[in-house]
């Protein structure tokens, strides 16, 4: 069943951060700059507003790509209206590119932990009204192949996900999806191939409850949406009404 209190990594990586927040001035966690002490997002006013679009963008309902040609009436760009989605929308940050794109690369170095926390708090803000609007009751991070984490020794999407939910106010999930096989990393292969690639490699762990739930699935960057498709697959294989997706970038259809 899923619970409500975090598990080892979380208070390791919170008591972590605390430690340093005690022994350093609090900075911001883009470009280091220091904060006023009290300032919960962790970034400055420029980085934030670099991160986020100061624009409105018309974006496919269904994957989230920005979007110049008039969509569908479910609101489906041309790519995507005729595919097997197991999702039901998908919500970013932004585009994947410009300083957003550094960002998501820097989240990736387990040094960079707290640019990832202060990243789900920016997009539980600067998202609050879709995201409110889809009855979200767990937050789920894509999961890392266990050989994979020991490589890297951090799963960016976790860390997203976590301060995402913390700012919802709504309860985070992160070892409810397991990866059950290794798989090749889908930015170097064809967007033809990312789909075989991943298919079948997601399931729910025993033991965590998702029937009824409305989930909301985290990753750091969608590109063919390949990945976050058959993690919603096992999802809703397993009991959840419905999926829907927040992402931090959103790579163009072409990438």
């Amino acid at each position: 069943m899923t619970t409500a209190f975090p598990d080892w990594r979380q208070l390791w990586r919170r008591s972590r951060i605390q430690l340093t927040d005690l022994l350093f001035p609090p900075e911001c966690a883009v470009c280091h700059v220091d904060l006023a002490a009290g300032d919960d997002l962790a970034m400055c006013v420029d980085c934030r507003q670099q991160l986020v679009p100061q624009t409105p963008t018309r974006r496919c309902r269904q994957c989230g790509a920005e979007n110049a040609a008039p969509p569908d009436d479910r609101g489906r760009c041309s790519h995507c209206r005729d595919g097997r989605w197991h999702f039901a929308s998908v919500t970013p940050l932004g585009n994947y590119d410009g300083s957003l794109r550094r960002a998501v690369l820097l989240m990736k170095l387990w040094q960079r932990e707290p640019l990832s926390l202060a990243i789900g708090r920016l997009t539980a803000e600067s998202l609050s009204e879709p995201l409110s609007e889809l009855g979200i009751s767990l937050v789920v991070p894509i999961p890392m192949h266990w050989t994979r984490r020991l490589w890297r020794a951090t799963n960016s999407p976790d860390l997203v996900a976590e301060s995402l939910a913390h700012a919802m106010g709504v309860n985070d999930d992160g070892r409810c999806l397991v990866r059950v096989r290794h798989t090749e990393q889908q930015s170097i292969l064809a967007p033809t191939k990312r789909a075989e690639n991943v298919h079948h490699a997601f399931r729910v762990r025993d033991g965590h409850d998702v029937n009824g739930r409305v989930v909301l699935l985290v990753d750091d960057i969608l590109t063919t949406g390949a990945t976050c498709n058959d993690a919603a697959r096992a999802l809703r294989a397993a009991g959840a009404s419905d999926v829907h997706v927040c992402v931090v970038a959103r790579a163009a259809h072409n990438a």
